[in-house]
This record gives structure tokens, C-alpha cells and sequence, in this order.
């Protein structure tokens, strides 16, 4: 085996030694978040990098066979194709190494040693995942946008032919279309605020997260005594955080707006308080709760466990999903805790200025 040498018309072997067997190679390959190997006759592992080590959990790959290493068929049948036609080959794979991945291996012929073949593996598990969020994305608004642009089409159609004088009629329809309107208001301007949120760097002020969320515990009391319910503050001294007072105060009237929506019965209570260094923001209700297969979904964009009743609230599905980014963007977390008829628990958890 001999060192490789680099020059401006590619990667070759050569002869004179300088370094030790593919030291060179170890150099230029080091630093690549690409597996790379160097395989020989029947797809022997000649060298690895540390990427590749780290990607399939062995240390020790020279010698073994690519099959053994990858337990990947169609890697073998690339390099093998590779080998047989001396051309490079290129293909998108699923592999399973202790997580599924989505990966682009290429194998291509060694100019220099026409029975070695490099193979390359380039992870896009998560490029294809945000390919996918981005799809259903574009479905999901597009859906949203639809329904109710159908909606108001049929009652307006229903207008043209009403009779001038059922004033009851035309009324009925008029509420519904200004309703349906009302509707697309809000998700413009829920989608408003997400892409601002993930388009724009937070601008971070010392600001009170007790005072806060007073306003819109205020804010909120009107809509929580129309619907029946306590909305209890446990009022505090002030809890201050460097963050974007706007966006904060976006999370807390979302969550909390939320947490009204659905709660038929019973109170919705907020807390604020200081634990360890951390801003706490805590808000439970008594409402339907979430049945656990939701618990790991409901911060997904639209997606909703009660379809119906979140439309008969007013609900775009993007509430939790914005506060969400807006806290992670703060380099805080959000959580819950919920069951199903017992109610549900949100907690925000912001970096406490001096801490």
C-alpha cells in the first residue's frame, strides 16, 4: 500500500514513500462528515475514516469484509457494481446502524489501483426529514386555506339566489362568511408569526416574565368567565429574563389561550416562579387532557388531537408549534404533561438573568 498523493488532477498512489500507508489519506479525510472508505478485492476495508468508525460502531474495520461492517447489501452490490463496470455508481439508501438513516453512497473505481474502490456515505436523514416537514407543510396550509375559501364560495353561491326579502336567510350566511373570513385572518397571521419567528435572530432585553404574564392573564380573564371558568394568577415578585418581551408574551397567550380552548369545566391556573436559576412559567387546567399516542405530536405544525373541536374554538393548529420554536429559539425548553379526562400541564422553562 502506498500513500496518496494530491494534485490538481485528482487523488493517485504513489511509490516513494514519505508517510506511512495512508497517512495522507487520514490527513485529507479527518476533518469530512462523510464516511469514507478505501476498499480491495472483494470489498475488503483497506482504511476508514473516523467518521465512518463513528457512523457504524467499529474501531477496528481493516480487514473485514464492507458487508460485515455495514450489513448493508446494496452497499456491497454498489462497490460490487463499481468494480465490474469501473465506473462510479451513486445511490440513495436506508441503513439501520443502532438509528434509520437515509444516506448517498457513492463508490467510484481508484484511478490508480483498479482493484481498489472508494466508497462514500453521506448522512441526509435529516434533510430528507425537513424535506418531508416542509411537504406536508405546504399540503396542510394549502388545506387549511381551502376549506375555508370552499365554504364561503358555497354560502356566497347560496346569496346570489336567496330571495332579497328572507332577511333572516341572508344574515345567517353573512355571519357564517365573516366567520370563515375571521378564520383565514387568524392563520395568516399565526403563519406571520412563525415565519417570523424562524426567520429573524431574538433580540434579547431584560424584561419581567411575572409581568408578562400578568397582562395577559388580564387579558384572557373576559374570554375564561364567558366559557365559565377560573382562570387563577398566583401573583409574584418579579422573575426577570433576557428575551423578546413580544415573543414571550406571544408563548404565554397561546398556552394559555390553549388551555381555555379546551377546558369545559373547572379552572385554568398560572404560575410563575423562580427554581434554580431557571424562569418557570407553569400553566394546568382541568380540561379533556391528551391521550399519550398525541403526547409526542401536538407540537407539530396543524396538528390537532380533537379536529372538530379545535375548529368550533377558532383553533389553526399552529399555537403550540409557534411557542415551541419561540422558547427553543430562547434556548429555553417547553414540556407537558397530560392524561387523557385529567387535565394537561405546559411548563416553560427560560434562563434566568444573572444566573
Amino acid at each position: 500500500m502506498y500513500p496518496l498523493e494530491i494534485h490538481n488532477r485528482g487523488v493517485r498512489l504513489f511509490k516513494h514513500q514519505t508517510e506511512g500507508p495512508f497517512e495522507t489519506l487520514r490527513s485529507v479525510s479527518s476533518g469530512l462528515e462523510t464516511a469514507l472508505f478505501l476498499l480491495g478485492k472483494d470489498g475488503v476495508v483497506l482504511f476508514a475514516n473516523e467518521t465512518a468508525k463513528t457512523l457504524f460502531g467499529f474501531q477496528e474495520m481493516e480487514g473485514r469484509a464492507i458487508l460485515a461492517v455495514t450489513l448493508s447489501h446494496r452497499l456491497e452490490q454498489l462497490v460490487k457494481q463499481a468494480t465490474k463496470h469501473a465506473s462510479p455508481r451513486s445511490e440513495e439508501l436506508s441503513l439501520r446502524t443502532g438509528q434509520d438513516l437515509v444516506v448517498i453512497a457513492r463508490a467510484w473505481p481508484n484511478p490508480s489501483a483498479p482493484k481498489q474502490v472508494f466508497l462514500s456515505i453521506r448522512d441526509v436523514t435529516e434533510v430528507r426529514r425537513l424535506e418531508r416537514v416542509r411537504q406536508d407543510f405546504v399540503a396542510n396550509v394549502s388545506h387549511e386555506i381551502k376549506t375555508p375559501l370552499t365554504l364561503i364560495r358555497a354560502m356566497a353561491e347560496v346569496l346570489v339566489d336567496v330571495e332579497q326579502d328572507d332577511r333572516d336567510l341572508r344574515e345567517k350566511y353573512l355571519h357564517q362568511i365573516i366567520g370563515e373570513v375571521d378564520r383565514l385572518s387568524a392563520l395568516v397571521d399565526d403563519l406571520l408569526v412563525l415565519s417570523y419567528a424562524e426567520g429573524e435572530s431574538v433580540e434579547r432585553r431584560p424584561c419581567d416574565l411575572a409581568a408578562i404574564v400578568h397582562d395577559v392573564v388580564l387579558q384572557m380573564t373576559p374570554k375564561a368567565i364567558a366559557r365559565g371558568l377560573d382562570l387563577e394568577w398566583a401573583p409574584l415578585n418579579r422573575v426577570m429574563i433576557l428575551a423578546s418581551s413580544d415573543q414571550i408574551r406571544q408563548v404565554a397567550l397561546n398556552l394559555i389561550d390553549n388551555a381555555i380552548n379546551y377546558t369545559s369545566s373547572g379552572k385554568v391556573r398560572v404560575e410563575v416562579a423562580s427554581v434554580e436559576g431557571s424562569a418557570v412559567l407553569r400553566i394546568c387546567d382541568t380540561g379533556i387532557g391528551i391521550p399519550s399516542e398525541d403526547l409526542p405530536r401536538i407540537f407539530e405544525r396543524f396538528y390537532r388531537v380533537d379536529k372538530s373541536r379545535s375548529r368550533s374554538s377558532g383553533g389553526t393548529g399552529l399555537g403550540l408549534s409557534i411557542a415551541k420554536h419561540i422558547v427553543e429559539a430562547h434556548g429555553g425548553s417547553l414540556s407537558v404533561t397530560s392524561a387523557l379526562h385529567q387535565g394537561s400541564e405546559f411548563v416553560v422553562s427560560l434562563e434566568e438573568q444573572g444566573s
